[in-house]
């Protein structure tokens, strides 16, 4: 899976919309520079094909800088910190669900070789036992939210079928999410599709208000003192 395919899928499902230009290499240089730290270069691939964008009622995307949305990846950070939120500085808030969650990206190379900058959900606990691990890596939790979502997506459609499911199911063939998945299979639950995308993730059951993970939890699983 290349971060490509992922998008020419949400184009072709059609439900990937109100997205941002490409980020030009220096608004990437600027962001770096206001975070004070690098970024990982698949999150900078990532803006380099889009600069932030919503699917569906999702914020999935933050851009770089502030733009139509509430929050970017330069202030997103300050901004929940100042209304209550407990968010560490090794990581840097990115996406949203729509509700209570939020994900973020670790920022630093990790010991465990299992976890390329894991990406760490974040709920609205307001204390430091907040945090679960929702990937190993960004690009596995990208195939396996894309996948959720789509599979919703398409049971909702299969009665009446039409273009839009078409749209649909062709997307979640270029994910490669098998039948197993799919369909009257489909139960909601998010776990299967954790285990399939990213079958290294050591728990893929619950969530932030399930592990509640302090930072300190997180650099020992991660393997950093």
């Amino acid at each position: 899976m290349t971060l490509q395919i992922l998008l020419d899928a949400w184009i072709t499902s059609g439900a990937f919309h109100d997205v941002n230009p490409p980020a030009p290499e220096a608004e990437i240089k600027t962001a770096e520079e206001k975070i004070g730290t690098p970024l990982p270069q698949l999150l900078c691939e990532v803006y380099q094909l889009f600069n932030g964008g919503w699917w569906w009622d999702l914020e999935f995307f933050t851009a770089l800088e502030p733009k139509r949305y509430f929050y970017s990846l330069t202030d997103g950070n300050e901004q929940f910190i100042e209304d209550g939120w407990h968010i560490p500085k090794e990581i840097r808030l990115f996406a949203g669900m729509g509700g209570e969650e939020f994900f973020g990206i670790w920022l630093a190379e990790t010991g465990n070789p299992i976890y390329n900058h894991p990406i760490i959900e974040v709920g609205e606990l307001h204390d430091e036992g907040c945090m679960g691990v929702a990937g190993t890596n960004l690009l596995s939790f990208l195939h396996r939210w894309s996948a959720y979502h789509l599979v919703y997506d398409e049971r909702d459609k299969l009665e009446e079928g039409g273009e839009e499911l078409r749209r649909i199911q062709s997307a979640l063939d270029m994910l490669q999410v098998p039948q197993s998945l799919r369909g009257e299979h489909f139960d909601d639950e998010m776990s299967p599709f954790r285990k399939w995308a990213d079958p290294q993730l050591p728990n893929p059951y619950g969530d932030s208000y399930s592990q509640q993970y302090t930072i300190g939890d997180l650099k020992r699983l991660f393997g950093e003192t």
